[in-house]
């Protein structure tokens, strides 16, 4: 169901009615939602099944995997501890680690607040270990020696990273001197209602099973940066902590904390009025008329949003264990059922959809490259042509540079070539470039991103990895 080319919702029934059309037997088993204003729901529930195998029907009060909503969830156990007067938020994170320090490529002195609105510069990654494969994961330090560099100049930019969540539920564990799920279940979850709520999935209840496009079930998985996304919750626990936001349940800490969690620090669209990122939140200051704050997830297996509307006292959870590009469009859905300024508006933005067109590549980026690429303890020799037909020359290898483009202010593409690295080497793979040049220096990334022919919860199909290797390089 295309839900961005009818008019929106009118009413909470007619939101109801479109979002049971989301279910798919096959690659999405089910949905659960629920809408809160103020202390009472105005709409919840379920349809389809949360587990195939034993039947479990679709319930607001049945444990989902999160993924990226994992992270307010996160950030909400560093702001207590920062509330309680055992961190700052603007010192320096290696201070709070342990004896582990993130690794200085571009600038130095991170700070906490800088990994959780994700300016530090750490790097776009993910690491899956399922129950079933030989992969076991590595000690937290050695995540951090192999992945945790800056790639960007701490403060300057905004580059999403799971690893920096990573960071974040380690330095939960040090500074509370307890596991981070214990901390979190203990601290944060019981306190405010979140009875369900857990992290990595719960061994003590039933929950949703995620599936993938073929309808198999992912077996059990975790994480490198369990913070980013290792959360299970159900609809009911979601709508008490959008209630906790909204400063009308249980309090963690005060008024100001909760809205300096939502204050945008980090700018995500073209100006910070356009959208922003604060301490684990994404936030639009005016969507239709709407000040929203909340987050998405999305991973293998799952599809999750969650909008916390202040000005109306409003929650919004959508959850569902298979994977859908619709949760967003759902959530506008929604809203508009519920608030007819916020109805037009969206109606006419889906009257006025427009593709963006394409930034031009500079022209100082079109010319000949040469460096390394990092990985471990290894330097690779890098060439790279980016004029004319583009290639890349990685160890004395040549491969074409595909989709060759300019993107948010990086070079970007992609190649074939090989990486001495076991992590990477687990599953196929390509090589991507997210390059940004500075006169006559181009630095970043080459990202290894798991390649699959088709995507599911059978082994050989499920999504891999992301990992990043820093990567410099001088005009030749």
């Amino acid at each position: 169901m295309n839900l961005t080319n009818i008019a929106p919702s009118q009413t909470l029934e007619e939101f109801e009615s479109r979002l049971a059309q989301f279910v798919d037997p096959v690659a999405l088993p089910s949905v659960a939602y629920g809408i809160s204003r103020g202390s009472s729901d105005l709409v919840s529930g379920g349809f389809g099944v949360a587990d195939k195998e034993s039947g479990l029907a679709a319930s607001p009060a049945i444990p989902y995997s999160l993924a990226s909503i994992s992270k307010p969830l996160t950030a909400t156990g560093v702001v207590l501890l920062a509330s309680r007067g055992l961190i700052d938020l603007d010192a320096t994170i290696d201070s709070y680690l342990g004896g582990l320090a993130l690794v200085p490529r571009m600038g130095s002195g991170v700070t906490v607040r800088q990994v959780a609105n994700h300016t530090a510069g750490l790097p776009l990654h993910c690491q899956f270990f399922y129950a079933d494969e030989p992969f076991p994961r590595p000690p937290f330090p050695e995540t951090v020696r192999r992945y945790a560099k800056t790639f960007s100049k701490p403060g300057s930019k905004y580059r999403y990273s799971n690893l920096g969540y990573g960071v974040l539920d380690h330095l939960i564990e040090v500074v509370s001197g307890r596991p981070y799920a214990e901390f979190m279940r203990e601290e944060v979850f019981l306190p405010l209602g979140m009875s369900t709520a857990s992290i990595d999935a719960p061994f003590d209840r039933p929950y949703a099973k995620s599936y993938g496009e073929d309808g198999v079930a992912y077996p059990r998985y975790t994480f490198d940066h369990p913070g980013g996304s290792a959360a299970f919750a159900s609809v009911a626990d979601l709508l008490a902590f959008g209630r906790f936001q909204l400063g009308l349940g249980p309090a963690l800490f005060s008024a100001e904390w909760r809205k300096e969690m939502r204050r945008p620090t980090a700018r995500t669209g073209r100006l910070l009025k356009d959208g922003g990122y604060g301490l684990g939140f994404s936030v639009i200051p005016n969507r239709f008329g709407l000040g929203i704050f909340g987050h998405t997830g999305y991973m293998g297996g799952v599809s999750t949003i969650m909008r916390i509307v202040p000005s109306l006292d409003l929650a919004v959870v959508i959850l569902t264990n298979g994977q859908t590009g619709l949760t967003g469009a759902a959530a506008d859905e929604a809203l508009a059922a519920v608030d007819a300024g916020f109805r037009r508006g969206l109606a006419t933005s889906r009257r006025r959809a427009r593709t963006v067109p394409a930034k031009p590549i500079p022209a100082s980026a079109l010319r000949s490259w040469d460096g390394y690429v990092e990985v471990l303890d290894v330097r690779l020799p890098l060439r790279l042509n980016l004029f004319g037909e583009p290639t890349a020359v990685l160890d004395g290898h040549s491969a074409s540079v595909k989709d060759l483009a300019f993107t948010n202010g990086q070079i970007t593409g992609s190649f074939e070539g090989l990486l001495p690295s076991e992590e990477v080497s687990r599953y196929p793979y390509h090589l991507q470039l997210q390059l940004t040049v500075s006169r006559s220096r181009m630095c970043g990334a080459v990202v290894a991103v798991t390649h699959r022919e088709s995507y599911g919860g059978a082994p050989g199909k499920r999504l891999g990895n992301t990992l990043s290797f820093w990567t410099d390089l001088k005009e030749a």
